[in-house]
């Protein structure tokens, strides 16, 4: 059993002190991930808001202050986080659904038709806040554990929801599970009360972040979400590719004007492209393609201080 976890401390190290050799030599490299803040899980996401959402625990490990806005057409999204590479905090003013990175949000038929046709985001009227922990190998390259505690209140239902995530750190490979109680309430006025389960795995390795992300919601109808994602950091540039495919319960739009609609096709197939670039490392400029599902463009800027 020892020499068994001395063999697993060697394997998972090993890549760990490869890429500080790469960092030292190669200046292009931005091994310290100063776009991600420094997380623990989900490193290959640009931007904040999502990580709020999905991978709570891992905001524990943000290691300075920043305020991230994202633009789409009239409107405004606004993240918050803030931390000591110990404790960390984060307050988001969207749930992020109807985003490439967020959960599937709660609507009718038609309003998904009319969104669509129209190529409008989703307008969640949810807040969300979180509060997370280093509970285990503050320091090390090893291994570390995260806990964060997630609140939510949707100002639509005036209810409030909330619930805990866990991330685990391994060297190089990091995981994550969060659990939240939530809410939504379609064009007929129904609410409904969920649970959204988010799973996550991933790696970094020097200037490449990968990560894999199932979200699933126990609705009437079970929805469920998985999405790819992958980023390259350079020294003041970093770029992401990403793959979504969601069961989201609504039938496809085959025409707009008149609309039909196939009901058998009950799914829909995303990609993403992101390009950041960083600014005297306080600023980031990021362009998003595809943010909001729309086929969009969508212009991020982020300050930490």
């Amino acid at each position: 059993m020892i020499k068994a976890f001395i063999l697993l401390i060697f394997l998972f190290s090993s890549p760990l002190r490869a890429a500080d050799r790469m960092c030292d030599k190669f200046d292009f490299l931005d091994c310290p991930d100063v776009f991600s803040g420094n997380r623990s899980g989900g490193a290959s996401v640009p931007g904040q808001g999502p990580s709020i959402s999905t991978v709570p625990a891992s905001i524990a490990n943000i290691d300075r202050t920043g305020i991230e806005i994202i633009k789409y057409e009239n409107s405004f999204d606004l993240n918050l986080v803030a931390g000591t590479g110990v404790v960390g905090s984060g307050f988001s003013t969207t749930n992020n659904e109807g985003t490439f990175f967020g959960n599937i949000p709660i609507e009718s038929d038609q309003e998904y038709w009319v969104r669509k046709t129209n190529s409008d985001k989703y307008k969640s009227k949810k807040i969300n806040g979180v509060l997370a922990f280093n509970i285990l190998g503050k320091k090390s390259k090893i291994f570390s554990a995260s806990l964060g505690l997630v609140g939510k209140y949707n100002g639509e239902t005036s209810k409030f929801g909330g619930g805990a995530g866990l991330t685990l750190r391994f060297g190089v490979l990091s995981a994550s599970y969060t659990r939240t109680r939530d809410d939504g309430m379609d064009g007929s006025g129904l609410v409904s009360s969920y649970y959204t389960d988010s799973l996550s795995a991933g790696f970094k390795i020097a200037n490449v972040a990968v990560d894999y992300t199932l979200l699933k919601n126990s609705t009437e109808y079970q929805t469920t979400a998985r999405i790819f994602s992958l980023s390259v950091f350079l020294k003041k540039i970093m770029l992401t590719y990403g793959k979504r495919s969601e069961d989201h319960g609504h039938p496809g739009i085959l025409t707009a004007e008149p609309l039909q609609v196939d009901s058998t096709d009950l799914s829909d197939r995303y990609g993403f492209l992101g390009v950041q670039v960083m600014i005297k490392k306080k600023f980031i400029i990021g362009i998003y393609h595809n943010y909001y599902l729309n086929n969009d463009l969508s212009v991020a800027f982020s300050a930490f201080f």
